[in-house]
């Protein structure tokens, strides 16, 4: 696959508040889908989470992992979508965005499990680690992948963002981690599908400027989306935080503590071999 910045195919996305009475509309929809797909063990239960529209805020908040599948479904139809990893570092910057709440953006997988993450990651030629949104992923009779890959960051950026974020040490041998960003705007990861963090549903994403006809807060400037940044070694992104000197210390004094972990547990091995290869290129 060409992965060079010349081949790549961007699309501006524009950032919505999902907020009043469309806002409720989708809550409505999210819970008719519960009962829809929701038919075994892993379903979502409204009733043991604190999934609701908020009436002071008009907003959709106490969601968990499933209750945000539910919804990221519902959006779709409108052509709308969960912001993914780096759309959410992106709305972090604008500035009235608010912050003191938890958001959920997807899953980062490690290893297979029962749902079969990883067998579908392999079709699709993504590497270990993906970084999946919600928008990636579609359920029937199990969750998997539906071939949509905008929004999926695999490969070599997906361990940088694990590394830096202590996604791997957070997994501590999970086959996969929720993605959440937290109150204080820091990220983390949570093991449980069914984990209540109480996070909000308050932003949403869209190739339109408008959203029943209000403008996108990021109008005059969208966030350009690559289609081709899974897998790519070359992803600006990934070079600008390699380049950081102070990142480059903390990726040897990390470098020095797992040498000798890496040769009793081989699961870090590939930890191990993407810094050595972060250190060469700088």
């Amino acid at each position: 696959m060409d992965c060079s910045l010349e081949s790549r195919t961007r699309q501006e996305v524009y950032f919505h508040r999902l907020q009043g009475p469309f806002a409720r509309q989708i809550y409505e929809e999210s819970k008719k889908l519960v009962r829809l797909i929701g038919v075994d063990s892993f379903a979502l239960s409204p009733s043991s989470s604190n999934y609701r529209f908020d009436e002071q805020t008009q907003e959709i908040v106490g969601s968990n992992f499933f209750s945000s599948f539910y919804v990221d479904l519902a959006i779709r139809q409108e052509g709308l979508w969960i912001p993914a990893y780096y759309e959410a570092k992106e709305l972090e910057k604008l500035p009235d965005f608010p912050k003191d709440v938890s958001r959920i953006h997807g899953l980062i997988i490690f290893k297979e499990d029962k749902y079969g993450f990883v067998e579908d990651a392999k079709k699709l030629s993504l590497e270990m680690p993906p970084i999946l949104p919600f928008k990636a992923i579609d359920y029937k009779e199990r969750f998997a992948l539906n071939g949509n890959k905008k929004g999926i960051i695999s490969g070599q950026p997906a361990v940088q963002i694990s590394y830096l974020n202590n996604f791997f040490r957070l997994s501590n041998n999970s086959t996969r981690l929720v993605l959440i960003k937290d109150e204080s705007g820091k990220w983390y990861g949570d093991k449980d599908f069914r984990f209540d963090c109480d996070s909000s549903i308050d932003y949403v994403c869209s190739y339109k400027e408008s959203l029943n006809g209000v403008k996108a807060v990021n109008l005059d400037s969208p966030f350009l989306e690559d289609e081709f940044y899974f897998n790519s070694n070359n992803d600006p992104r990934f070079e600008i935080i390699v380049e950081d000197g102070n990142q480059q210390d903390l990726i040897k004094k990390r470098l020095q503590s797992i040498i000798e972990q890496s040769k009793s547990n081989p699961e870090i091995a590939q930890e191990l071999l993407v810094l050595k290869k972060m250190l060469s290129r700088s």
